[in-house]
């Protein structure tokens, strides 16, 4: 079977006629179209690649053994796809603080927080009354409160509490048990405050931003 000089359009045809002719099936011709799609796809992962080597700060994949590339890359599709539920997972697990809904402020300064969770300040910025509820000392989410958002130590605070209650100018905050006795105080309380995980927060409390 002669192709033709150069591979001619006329010894492709015969090719064409004689797998025809003995039953086999045709090859689909790899078009100019097909082709050009398929590097447009090559461009678009590499692409992402990139984009997404930056944000982790990974190597670019030119650094990287001929092996490592396709994990490299399976793994940072992976944080790509997984990132928005561990960010919505983070979120919901913060603590926040919290207030009656009669409360008129929504944020604070962090240092106006700890005196009134100290139980140095007893009203709010407006004048009303603080009426102060707190977890047990033992309890997971006070301390990550304490620490996250006052940015001090349990043991600190008590301090504060033991110092106000035996120099007989003020008493220490009212305890309840549970996450869920907090909201019920806090939301039942005019100027009551507290704290709790966001994800267990619901319309009946305010939450409350705090300033550096």
């Amino acid at each position: 079977m002669e192709f033709g000089h150069g591979g001619s359009g006329e010894g492709i045809r015969d090719a064409h006629d004689s797998r025809q002719r003995a039953g086999l099936p045709m090859r689909r011709p790899f078009d100019d179209g097909r082709l050009e799609r398929c590097a447009r796809m090559l461009l678009a992962l590499a692409g992402l690649r990139r984009s997404v080597a930056r944000w982790i700060r990974i190597p670019s994949c030119r650094t990287l053994p001929g092996p490592n590339r396709l994990r490299d890359l399976v793994i940072a599709l992976a944080l790509c796809l997984l990132s928005p539920v561990l960010l919505a997972a983070d979120a919901d697990d913060s603590v926040v603080m919290i207030a009656h809904p009669g409360v008129t402020v929504d944020q604070l300064p962090r240092n106006v927080a700890r005196a009134i969770f100290g139980m140095r300040q007893r009203t709010w910025p407006d004048g009303t009354a603080a009426r102060v509820f707190v977890l047990p000392n033992s309890h997971p989410v006070h301390g990550r409160f304490v620490k996250e958002r006052l940015e001090i130590v349990p043991h600190q605070l008590q301090l504060s509490w033991d110092r106000i209650v035996f120099s007989g100018t003020g008493q220490a905050p009212e305890r309840v048990q549970t996450p869920g006795q907090m909201l019920e105080q806090v939301a039942a309380t005019p100027g009551g405050v507290g704290y709790m995980e966001q994800g267990a927060v619901d319309e009946r409390v305010r939450i409350i931003t705090l300033d550096p």
